[in-house]
């Protein structure tokens, strides 16, 4: 067969011309490609073509008994199927699929998607793991190469916090989660296509930023290849040993137990399991069951225990640990059933952390902010009290160097000093946690604040309508004591979205706002409220 070379056209009537290898896996090879009915200036001209490797078909069709012609027909007749399918996706975070043919010089499918400009979030973790000194360096012969680190040799605290921030794991997350939960809903239409996408991983996983840093969007990738793959395994009955980087059929890594044993006992679970392994990564820098193949890596799950990342970072958000552990149970059973159901925990997870954070803040501000009054008696000793985390006393320092020397206050000013400094902190809590959430220490979840259980999804009977307020917080009070409704049925509803949408607005984060009302908008473009948020973010963020 052929080799593929910059400037080669393919696709009916040559419409798509190769510009250079974006990426080599074992079974496929990524390009980069112009799209010629395309404006250039559109910036819709690029895209990504995946095409299946010569080599690959000739070892498939080599363990499969039958000639590489045959498997070329198979997987062409399968790529002309998922075709139909793909094209029906439509999802803010799926890459959007174009098109698939052969290629004219060896009949090898190919699929054409979206070009998504960004980094991995492969290389996101890589990039924070080798900041925290978690990269090894191995030898192969005489050939050095780097691999992170795996946990079972370690076994020790490896940070204080998580290594990559806690905000952007949180995004991330959702927004793959948010995917997949569109991708496991069986109803069809716009409310999903009821398909697993069997290769969730950190390379799958493409993240745009801004020149700041601010993520704009996150894409899952690979999809259609590894279901169609996948089918051709399950009928023929294949068993190929394929590298990590670039598999389609499923990365050791992330497989659970009932993906190694058979293919089609890989629902909605596994991709579960997967984002679950992915959370541990984000969070640790550590990949389990690194370096190993895939007969070592089963045999390790067969007495696998669930993930956690608390063994080796020590301040991990308990629901957040509590989301990773339920996610990598080796019983399918134990995990939450979808996306849709991790995507709703780890919502609550991040509220959960937020409304904390704010309490604990809005505490510390009234109590620190009364107004000195002078007076001849000593002053009383002081009560104890717990030593202040290193969120509070930076936030202290800050009241205390803008305070001006204690004089006798008006009748005035004794109201409004204490209101003004409140006022003050809740808004340093909330922008100091949602973007430096990184510092976030355990001692400010309280014990007991009958926070709604990460692991379970109990929706209400009917979804309480909360009065939209765009004015940024001006109570003390933490969120979980001002009246928040209780979790909507759905976590991707138009009202839970919105909602988030507007925590994100009042700690005055309008780029992660507008992203939230934007998609609000996509399930109720009617909605008044969610238009007017999203007119007010625009006009903030001076679009």
């Amino acid at each position: 067969m052929a080799s593929l070379t910059p400037g080669m056209s393919v696709g009916e009537g040559g419409r798509f011309r190769l510009e250079h290898k974006l990426g080599e896996g074992g079974m496929a090879d990524i390009w980069s490609a112009i799209d010629l009915q395309q404006d250039p200036a559109s910036g819709a001209a690029q895209v990504a073509v995946k095409v299946l490797k010569a080599d690959f078909l000739t070892q498939t069709a080599g363990n499969m008994s039958t000639s590489t012609s045959e498997l070329v027909d198979q997987l062409s007749k399968r790529f002309k199927r998922e075709a139909g399918l793909l094209s029906r996706l439509e999802h803010r975070n799926l890459a959007r699929f174009i098109t698939s043919g052969e290629l004219d010089t060896s009949g090898s499918p190919f699929i054409v998607m979206e070009f998504i400009e960004g980094e991995t979030l492969d290389g996101e973790i890589w990039d924070a793991a080798k900041a925290h000194g978690l990269i090894q360096t191995k030898f192969e012969g005489s050939q050095p190469y780097e691999r992170m680190m795996d946990p079972d040799d370690i076994r020790k605290i490896v940070s204080e916090t998580p290594v990559m921030r806690l905000s952007d794991i949180f995004d991330i997350a959702e927004q793959v989660l948010s995917g997949l939960a569109y991708l496991h809903n069986p109803k069809g239409g716009d409310g999903g296509v009821g398909i697993t996408h069997r290769d969730i991983k950190p390379s799958n996983v493409m993240i745009k930023r801004d020149r700041h840093g601010n993520i704009l969007q996150v894409k899952i990738i690979d999809l259609g290849i590894a279901g169609v793959a996948s089918e051709v395994r399950e009928e023929f009955g294949a068993v190929t040993q394929f590298t990590k980087m670039g598999s389609v059929l499923g990365t050791p890594t992330f497989m659970p137990m009932e993906q190694f044993k058979n293919t089609s006992q890989a629902g909605p679970s596994a991709d579960v399991y997967a984002m679950g392994v992915t959370l541990f990564e984000m969070i640790t820098g550590l990949e389990p069951y690194s370096g190993k193949g895939s007969y070592e890596v089963m045999g390790a799950l067969c007495n696998a225990n669930a993930l956690d990342p608390g063994k080796f970072v020590r301040n991990v958000p308990p629901d957040l640990r509590a989301v990773v552990m339920k996610a990598t149970e080796r019983e399918p059973e134990l995990r939450y059933p979808s996306g849709h159901e991790m995507w709703g925990a780890l919502i609550r997870a991040r509220n959960n952390v937020l409304d904390a954070a704010m309490g604990a803040f809005a505490s510390n501000a009234t109590l620190s902010s009364q107004p000195t009054v002078e007076s001849d008696r000593p002053p009383p000793p002081p009560k104890p009290v717990r030593p202040a985390s290193r969120a509070s006393r930076q936030a202290t320092v800050v009241r205390r160097s803008r305070m001006m020397p204690p004089k006798r206050p008006s009748n005035s000013a004794r109201h409004m000093v204490p209101i003004a400094l409140a006022s003050l902190f809740v808004g340093i809590a909330i922008t100091f946690f949602v973007l430096r959430p990184d510092t976030w220490k355990p001692e400010m979840v309280p014990e007991g604040r009958g926070a709604t259980n990460p692991e379970t999804v109990a929706p209400p009977t009917k979804t309480t309508k909360v009065p939209r307020d765009p004015t940024p917080v001006r109570t003390t009070r933490p969120l979980a004591e001002a009246g928040d409704t209780p979790a909507p049925e759905r976590p991707d509803s138009a009202e839970s979205i919105f909602q988030l949408g507007m925590r994100f607005y009042n700690a005055r984060r309008y780029d992660l706002a507008l992203e939230r009302f934007e998609t609000a908008q996509k399930l109720a473009p009617s909605d008044p409220e969610i238009n007017r948020m999203i007119r007010d973010c625009k006009r903030r963020l001076g679009r």
